[in-house]
């Protein structure tokens, strides 16, 4: 698939044979290059390749329109008075489907192309032509400068999607905070305090007193027992006051934590506007570290380049990484190896010893039945003597 490029708009698309710009229905030349090839070029590449194609096509039309008319039929007084002959009419245009080059009469409204046979809007074919004539030095260095001015901040626009990614880890985090503290705030109970116990205490004793039926301690029993009724009345209209301000706490929290869960996603957000050819699988640090080097130092002329070094670095760093794994599971692998070894030596040397103490054992059991033989011997020679 090649590359094409509309004068009119600056867009930069496959080009599929249809010479209509699908965004803004201007000419949509075909560069000749290779989608693959359009990668891999840098800018004064890009550049060069655009600039032959609009000057191509506008030498194209300015040798239509330096063509001689075709032979126009003889026309009648009537006509030649009222100045409709068709060769006054006739002006250059293009076709929008076939882009081919005709010569229509401006007069109607609708004609068929001579090249492809699709009905077209005069009008249409017409301002294709205009369009493309427009095309001079001037248009021609302010696309320059677009195509310039797309890759010149680059840098500048790493910097700052790299400060909204700092952003968004930093209100990530505080989210995680505010998120974990609040879940123990919820969690965390009323705990009892002074009202209540001495209230208790206080009820307790004045009940115990008002029990004794005598005056004077029945008397202090129900002073008793009023002031704890007051302590614990207090401690609950406390609780009370407690639950509230814990609910406007826990409300407050909660929308505190949404207020930051909105910059996070606005930070996020940022960084897709601000570097939409950015894929969000290279949102992270180390990525936007790099990037600034690399636009920095001047080792690429666009993010595509940008990101094919990093896209190496990971790699290389990555069966860096898998050597160093390989040559720590080789020396596991040899101390392991070595390990046996010693316990296979070890193995041998107590089998060995065993061999020598099963020896020394057969030299003692043969030495014991040579004695024992012997005295059987003298006891057998004794008793026949």
């Amino acid at each position: 698939m090649e590359v094409g490029f509309c004068s009119k708009c600056n867009n930069i698309d496959e080009y599929s044979g249809n010479p209509v710009c699908t965004k803004c229905g201007g000419k949509f030349l075909n560069l000749g290059v290779d989608i693959s090839v359009w990668n891999s070029m840098d800018n004064n590449q890009m550049l060069d390749c655009i600039e032959a194609a609009v000057s191509k096509e506008v030498q194209s039309i300015k040798n239509v329109m330096k063509q001689p008319e075709p032979s126009i039929p003889s026309v009648t007084n009537a006509q030649r008075s009222n100045g409709s002959g068709t060769g006054a009419s006739l002006v250059p245009g293009i076709c929008p489907q076939c882009g081919g080059k005709l010569k229509v009469d401006k007069t109607k409204d609708a004609a068929v192309c001579e090249h492809c046979g699709t009905p077209f809007i005069v009008e249409k074919a017409i301002n294709i032509v205009n369009n493309n004539i427009k095309l001079d030095s001037e248009d021609m260095d302010a696309i320059v400068d677009k195509i310039k001015d797309r890759d010149a901040s680059l840098r500048d626009r790493v910097r700052k999607a790299h400060d909204f990614l700092n952003q968004y880890h930093k209100y990530d985090e505080q989210v995680v905070q505010k998120q974990q503290a609040l879940k123990k705030y919820k969690a965390s109970s009323y705990k009892s305090n002074g009202f209540m116990i001495g209230g208790a205490i206080l009820g307790g004793f004045g009940l115990m007193m008002i029990l004794s039926l005598s005056l004077l301690p029945v008397l202090l029993g129900l002073v008793f027992l009023g002031v704890g009724v007051f302590l614990v009345r207090t401690y609950i209209v406390k609780i009370k006051v407690e639950k509230v301000e814990k609910a406007s706490s826990i409300a407050s929290s909660e929308q505190e934590i949404d207020a930051i869960i909105r910059k996070t996603e606005k930070s996020y957000e940022s960084i897709a506007e601000i570097l939409p050819e950015l894929p969000e699988d290279y949102y992270d640090e180390d990525t936007f570290t790099e990037l600034d080097k690399i636009f920095t130092t001047n080792r690429a002329d666009n993010m595509r380049q940008a990101l094919s070094i990093i896209d190496e670095r990971n790699h290389r760093r990555k069966m860096e990484e898998f050597e160093r794994q390989n040559v720590e599971l080789q020396k596991e692998s040899n101390e392991l190896q070595r390990q046996h070894l010693e316990v296979s030596k070890q193995n041998l040397e107590t089998s060995r010893q065993n061999l020598k103490a099963q020896k020394r054992g057969n030299k003692i059991s043969t030495a014991n039945a040579l004695v024992n033989t012997a005295h059987l011997a003298s006891d057998v020679y004794k008793i026949f003597k």
